[in-house]
C-alpha cells in the first residue's frame, strides 16, 4: 500500500497521478482542487476538499504532490506549511 498523499489538483495531471496510485493501493489520502467537477475524484479513502484550509490539522501526509500551474501554486503554498514535516 502506498503511503497518504496530499495531492495540489485534480485536473488532467493530478487525476491521472491518483488513477495510478489508485491502482497501487493508496492509503488515504486528500486531493485538493476548487473547481467543481473535482468531486468526481473522490473515492475510497480520497477525499477531495476545495481549499487546503479544509485539510483536517491531523492529516499527515508521506508526500505532497503540487500538479497546478506555476501562477496558482503562490496563492496554494503557504497552506501546505503545517502539512510540511520539520
Amino acid at each position: 500500500m502506498l503511503p497518504p498523499i496530499l495531492l495540489l489538483g485534480g485536473g488532467k495531471m493530478g487525476g491521472a497521478m491518483l488513477a495510478g496510485w489508485r491502482e497501487q493501493g493508496l492509503a488515504p489520502s486528500v486531493v485538493i482542487d476548487p473547481a467543481p467537477g473535482a468531486a468526481a475524484l473522490a473515492g475510497p479513502g480520497v477525499d477531495v476538499l476545495a481549499s487546503v484550509d479544509l485539510i483536517p490539522p491531523a492529516f499527515r501526509p508521506a508526500a505532497i504532490v503540487l500538479a497546478v500551474k506555476p501562477q496558482q501554486a503562490d496563492a496554494a503554498l503557504p497552506g501546505l506549511i503545517p502539512f510540511v514535516p520539520g
